[in-house]
This record gives structure tokens, C-alpha cells and sequence, in this order.
């Protein structure tokens, strides 16, 4: 029993699923299992971002074909057919990049992005700052820890290839930390 939301634990219901047409026969019988709120996490478009390596057009062009094969359309079909609300979120924004020039440092940094890295301590920090020796435009952030040393690229940079173009995330820019909250409805609703 959920004292928040008058719910019990069986009327919940989330399911991970990769986005492919298929994956529709994954869906529960909502009306059947009594299932009140779903969430779904849809993985293919951060996966399309991950490997973009075109920035913005080749990204939107993969997300686009995606879209034609006809997943989120069905599945949101399938939602409203069983009363659902439906929103769109995701768990972060995104940014075209553009490379700065790749960090080679092995394992020394505990969390490897291409727009940020972060290190177990100030002298590993300190020691990738040095290595760049100025061929990325970076800056770093007092956390106020001593666990915890975060190296950002700067601007629109990543740390991969000088010149690349990607589509990346985990930076501190406003694209990357503002996410969308979208409701949608059906036309005529």
C-alpha cells in the first residue's frame, strides 16, 4: 500500500524496452493487471545518441527513422486506449559538441565522459588540467569534497578527437541539465 498516492504496489508498473516495434508484445494487460500509473523507459534514442558521431543531423536523422518504424506511435496508441495520461520526459538534455582533443590517461580518472570527467583526487585532477596543456579549454568545480574532482569541457567542447562532432551529455550546460516535460494528447482532446 503507497500512503502518497492511494495506490497499491501491484496498480505500479515500469518496464524497460529498448524501442523497437516488437517490443509492444512486452506491454502488460493494463485493464487486466489493474495498472493505474506505467512508466516506461525507452532506451533507443539515448542509444542513437551515444553512437552519433554526425552531431545534430545525423543524430536527428537517426531518430527519425526510428520514429518512422512506428514504436512511440503505437505505444502511445496503446496508452491512451487504456485511459492513461501520457507525459514525455527524459533524464537529461543533450548538446552537440565538438572535440577539443581526447584525454589519454588510462584508468586514472573513475567516471570517463566526453564532456566530463571525474577523479578520485586533487593530484590526479590537477595532473589531466596539465595534460591537456591548454589544447581543450576546461574548468573544474570545488564540490567541496575530497572525493570528488570534476573536470568539465568547456563551451561546446569534448573530450574526444579535435574537430569531431557528437551529440553528448554529462556536461554543465543548459542543454545537458534543462530536461523536457511534455503532455500529450491526442488531437481533438
Amino acid at each position: 500500500w503507497s500512503a502518497h498516492s492511494n495506490l497499491f504496489p501491484r496498480q505500479i508498473h515500469h518496464q524497460l524496452m529498448k524501442g523497437d516495434p516488437e517490443d509492444l508484445n512486452l506491454l502488460p494487460d493494463f485493464s487486466a493487471n489493474q495498472i493505474r500509473v506505467c512508466g516506461i523507459t525507452v532506451s533507443q534514442p539515448d542509444e542513437i545518441m551515444h553512437g552519433s558521431t554526425l552531431g545534430w543531423s545525423g543524430w536527428h536523422q537517426q531518430l527519425d527513422l526510428w520514429m518512422r518504424a512506428g514504436f512511440l506511435g503505437r505505444l502511445l496508441d496503446r496508452l491512451f486506449e487504456n485511459g492513461f495520461t501520457v507525459c514525455l520526459s527524459a533524464d537529461h538534455g543533450n548538446l552537440e559538441s565538438i572535440g577539443s582533443g581526447k584525454v589519454n590517461e588510462g584508468v586514472l580518472a573513475e567516471r570517463k565522459g566526453q564532456r566530463a570527467r571525474i577523479y578520485p583526487n586533487q593530484t590526479l585532477w590537477k595532473r589531466a588540467v596539465a595534460d591537456l596543456g591548454g589544447r581543450a579549454k576546461t574548468f573544474g568545480w570545488d564540490a567541496g569534497s575530497n572525493v570528488f574532482f570534476p573536470l568539465y569541457a568547456a563551451g561546446r567542447g569534448a573530450f574526444v578527437g579535435q574537430g569531431e562532432r557528437i551529440v553528448a551529455h554529462g556536461g554543465a550546460s543548459l542543454d545537458e541539465v534543462l530536461v523536457p516535460w511534455i503532455t500529450v494528447r491526442r488531437a481533438g482532446r
